[in-house]
């Protein structure tokens, strides 16, 4: 009984060998015995104490205490019913009131963790804070009511006013934030950090909301990661949604498996899967539409129901709303598509005034950006097929190809500036730089070669192979092949030149055919035939001539009506008109008045005049 200290009527009243006590109230410590090192004040305080080190301040505070040690109650009713619960902590009326066995609480409040009982290793500190709490253990709640409805969770922690005050029996929650996680029950291994993060959550699981209301509709809605302020904010019950930045799929309801990062990213998708976007606003307007991929600020952004989209770059497919299949990559790529399916575009502005056309293919920067509803248009290259709006079955590759073609189609161009003023001419092919460059509103022409055909606006069916094959024309039906043949025919046409140089100097000449390097080299005139290089090669304004062989005719020069067949056939003779020439002599020099005239009668024998010529 020594160094006791008492105060009171019947305080320490029973003490037997109990030492270094101190009870101040009445009926304090009144049944100690035995406990040593105990100090009660308040009427009550410790009545059925007979443990050591306990510390009791209030009224009734650890009033039933028996055997529970080294606890410190401060106010009235504080750990009233504790039995055998030892290294327990409270501060607050009623704190830990119904604590019986629990070990190791904390609990600072009016009310905290008042109804615990065996839960042990809990730390409460807030009016009411995890108030229900019976056999859970190492929770954490700081703040009104915070954790309040929790009877048998474990590892919880609740950092605000109401955060996490439904939850009874959900287990490993975190809650950081005034109403947070405010209607979970059972749903484990959330985490919420803002005000009114997961709010609404009552059996979702593994969940993490960061941000002021992110994820705070969801009710059981699994995998959630929400961060920013608002974000997935109305998810109730979808699952494996990921939303980082303000807003970032605000409306989703029941839509899964979606991926947003941004502000605003995916805002407005309720019921939409499986879609990604990346980028301030992108995927803004997207509703229930599924599996697209949006990469940069605005892209996507109008989408409301198109699918299996892909958008790389700031504002690509901005304007889509219902297209689908669509892929654009690059600054403002298919910017104005709405309706538009099964389209490619990769550069800055491919594709750009594309609404509803379908199955293009863009590749490089601005090229088909003015296309707005043609379908099956390729272009390849910086600008090409630049200023097409309705024009279809186009392919272009190389810069600026069909760049001005408007609506022309089916035409083909392959190489910088191929058709480039090309607007409404159909069915033409073009490879070869500059290859019918001038071509507007000409068809069914082909040039191959750099410069073929460079000159023909207007004109029709020519066929040009080889460097600036028909560079001049602007008449139709005329072939060229080979460098620079016919080269500088402009309104001659049913010309056929084959050979380099063929044909190169006609200007107005139709009607002609020449095969052969250099043959009808100077030829202007109608009507002549050279097979074999050379043939003809000085023919100028001569007509109606047949030459075949090496050289042959090369003498004449305005001579008409002949025909020379054979190596060198007449190159030796002077100018002639009205002719037939077979020979393989080197040369001759016979004199044209010793030549005798040959004729033909109605059924193709020939006979020689008796007058010679």
């Amino acid at each position: 009984m020594s160094n006791n200290t008492k105060l009171g009527d019947f305080a320490l009243n029973s003490v037997t060998s109990g030492t270094n006590n101190t009870a101040v109230g009445t009926n304090s410590e009144l049944n100690n015995q035995i406990g040593d090192n105990n100090s009660f004040f308040g009427a009550g305080a410790g009545l059925d104490t007979t443990s050591n080190m306990n510390t009791g301040i209030g009224s009734s505070s650890l009033g039933l205490n028996k055997n529970g040690e080294n606890n410190t109650a401060v106010g009235a009713g504080s750990l009233y019913n504790n039995d055998s619960g030892s290294n327990n902590t409270v501060v607050g009326t009623e704190s830990l009131f119904s604590n019986t066995t629990g070990n190791s609480n904390t609990a600072v409040g009016q009310g905290a963790l008042g109804s615990n009982t065996t839960g042990g290793n809990n730390n409460a500190l807030g009016v009411n804070a995890l108030y229900s709490n019976t056999t859970g253990d190492y929770n954490v709640a700081i703040g009104d009511n915070a954790l309040f409805s929790n009877t048998t969770g474990f590892n919880n922690n609740a950092l605000g006013v109401n955060a996490l005050y439904h939850n009874t029996t959900g287990d490993y929650n975190v809650a950081i934030g005034d109403n947070a996680l405010q209607n979970n029950t059972t749903a484990n291994s959330n985490t919420a950090v803002g005000q009114g993060a997961l709010g609404s959550n009552t059996t979702g699981f593994n969940n993490n909301a960061l941000g002021l209301n992110a994820l705070y509709s969801n009710t059981t809605g699994d995998y959630n990661v929400a961060i920013g302020d608002n974000a997935l904010q109305n998810n109730t019950t979808a699952n494996s949604n990921t939303a980082v930045g303000q807003g970032a799929l605000y409306k989703n309801t029941t839509g899964l498996n979606n991926n947003a990062l941004g502000v605003n990213a995916l805002y407005s998708n309720t019921t939409g899967d499986y879609n990604v976007a990346i980028g301030d606003n992108a995927l803004f307007s997207n509703t229930t539409a599924n599996s697209n991929t949006a990469v940069g600020q605005g892209a996507l952004g109008s989408n409301t129901t198109g699918g299996n989209n892909n958008a790389l770059g700031v504002n690509a497919l901005f304007s889509n709303t219902t297209g689908s299949s669509n892929n654009a990559l690059g600054l403002n790529a298919l910017f104005s598509n709405t309706t538009g399916f099964n389209n490619n575009a990769l550069g800055v502005n491919a594709l750009y005034s594309n609404t509803t056309g379908d199955y293009n293919v863009a590749i490089g920067d601005n090229a088909l950006q003015n296309n707005t509803t043609a379908n099956s248009n390729t272009a390849v290259g910086q600008g090409a097929l630049f200023s097409n709006t309705t024009g279809l079955n186009n392919n272009a590759l190389g810069v600026n190809a069909l760049f001005s073609n408007t609506t022309g189609s089916s035409n083909n161009a392959l190489g910088l500036n191929a058709l480039f003023s090309n607007t409404t001419g159909l069915d033409n092919n073009a490879l070869g730089v500059n290859a019918l460059y001038s071509n507007t509103t000409g068809n069914y022409n082909v040039a191959i070669g750099d410069g073929a055909l460079y000159h023909n606006t207007t004109a029709n069916s020519n066929t040009a192979v080889g460097f600036n094959a028909l560079y001049n024309v602007n008449s139709d039906n005329n072939t060229a092949v080979g460098w620079k043949a016919l080269e500088n025919n402009i309104s001659g046409r049913y010309n056929v030149a084959i050979g380099l140089q063929a044909l190169r100097n006609t200007t107005a000449g139709s009607r002609n055919v020449s095969i052969g390097e250099n043959s009808l080299y100077y030829a202007t005139s109608n009507n002549n035939v050279a097979v074999g290089m050379v043939a003809l090669t000085n023919l100028t304004s001569g007509g109606n001539n047949v030459a075949i062989g090496y050289n042959a005719g090369s003498n004449i020069v305005t001579g008409s009506n002949n025909i020379l067949i054979g190596y060198n056939a007449g190159s030796g003779l002077p100018e002639m008109n009205n002719s037939i020439v077979i020979s393989n002599l080197a040369t001759q020099t016979v004199n044209p008045s010793s030549y005798y005239n040959v004729v033909c009668d109605e059924n193709g024998k020939l006979y020689r005049s008796n007058i010679a010529n």
